[in-house]
C-alpha cells in the first residue's frame, strides 16, 4: 500500500470516529458541525474521483464546496454560544484564500495547498472532538431544536468553555 493511501485511511478514519463521536455525543452545533466536515470531505473526495481535474473545471466545483463549507461554519459562530464553529470558520477561511494563489501559480502551489487542505481538515476535526468531548451533561444529546430554545432564555453563558 502506498503513503498517499495509508493517509487518506488515516483522515476517512479520523473523519468517521469524529463524525460518528459529535453526532452520537454532541449537541446540536457539535451535529451540525460533524455533517459539515463528513459531507465537506466526501463531497471533494467525490469531485476529485470523478475524474474532475484539480486545477481546471474541478477547481470552481471545489471551490463551491469550501465556500459552502465556510458559509455553514460562519452561520454556526454568530448563532450558537460555542466558541468551536469561530476556529472552525478560520480554519476554512485560510483553504479558501489558497485557491486564487492556486490558479495564479499552480506548479508552485499545487503541494503547499494539498498540505494546507490537511491541515486544516485535521485541526477542523480536532476542534469538534475536543469541543464535543468537554460538552457538560446538561448539554449532550440536545436537539437542535433544544440548542435554539436554549439560546431564547436569558443565560447565554457557554458553560462548557467556562475556565478557559
Amino acid at each position: 500500500m502506498s503513503n498517499p493511501a495509508i493517509l487518506a485511511y488515516a483522515y476517512n478514519l479520523t473523519l468517521f470516529v469524529t463524525g460518528i463521536f459529535a453526532l452520537l455525543r454532541g449537541s446540536g452545533p457539535e451535529r451540525v458541525g460533524a455533517a459539515v466536515n463528513i459531507v465537506g470531505s466526501n463531497a471533494t473526495t467525490l469531485l476529485m474521483a470523478a475524474g474532475i481535474q484539480k486545477w481546471g473545471a474541478g477547481y470552481a466545483a471545489t471551490w463551491m464546496v469550501d465556500l459552502s463549507v465556510i458559509a455553514i461554519f460562519y452561520w454556526l459562530a454568530v448563532t450558537s454560544i460555542r466558541f468551536w464553529p469561530i476556529w472552525c470558520f478560520g480554519f476554512a477561511l485560510c483553504d479558501i484564500l489558497l485557491h486564487p494563489a492556486s490558479v495564479l501559480m499552480p506548479r508552485e502551489i499545487a503541494f503547499y495547498y494539498e498540505s494546507a487542505q490537511v491541515i486544516w481538515a485535521y485541526m477542523s476535526l480536532g476542534v469538534l472532538a475536543v469541543a464535543t468531548a468537554r460538552l457538560s451533561p446538561g448539554e449532550r444529546g440536545k436537539s437542535l431544536r433544544g440548542w435554539r430554545a436554549s439560546r431564547a432564555g436569558a443565560d447565554q453563558v457557554d458553560h462548557e468553555w467556562r475556565g478557559c
